[in-house]
């Protein structure tokens, strides 16, 4: 009885080890939350107002989010050899003290053709294959915020 007991915590004991060194998978493309990181665009502009940009893309290749001072909507046309192309989006017009720094963040998806997901990260290249902004997995609440 002592021997499968010892059989039995041995085999959780590597069990653990095994899970616990395995990398986190990537996040899905779509369905997810994505928040850009803070001076990740190619071509920054100053924030202002500490007001995220971020976006979600979901299953029908629907555009929903925020720049930072409007709210976006639009589309995509995805493949799965991470081509990614954002049409062009429509926004709010609101005026706010961040419209430079939503502007660089409208234009980098409009310059998106590929993406690289790792992790809980997402990278946006252009036609080039240049990263032009880098994205992190945000609450998953807002993607019923603005929908």
């Amino acid at each position: 009885m002592q021997m499968v007991k010892t059989g039995i915590i041995s085999a959780a004991i590597g069990v653990a080890i095994f899970l616990g060194g395995c990398a986190v998978s990537d996040l899905p493309l779509k369905e997810t939350v994505w928040v850009q990181v803070p001076d990740s665009l190619v071509e920054p502009a100053p924030v202002v107002k500490k007001e995220p940009a971020w976006f979600l893309i979901d299953r029908g290749n629907r555009l929903t989010g925020n720049g930072g001072v409007n709210q976006i909507i639009g589309s995509v046309k995805t493949a799965e050899d991470g081509k990614l192309v954002f049409n062009p989006p429509a926004t709010t017009r609101m005026a706010g003290p961040n419209l430079p720094s939503e502007n660089a963040f409208l234009k980098v998806l409009e310059s998106t053709r590929s993406y690289q997901l790792s992790g809980e990260t997402l990278t946006l290249f252009d036609e080039n294959g240049k990263p032009v902004a880098t994205f992190k997995a945000g609450p998953q609440e807002w993607k019923y915020l603005e929908q």
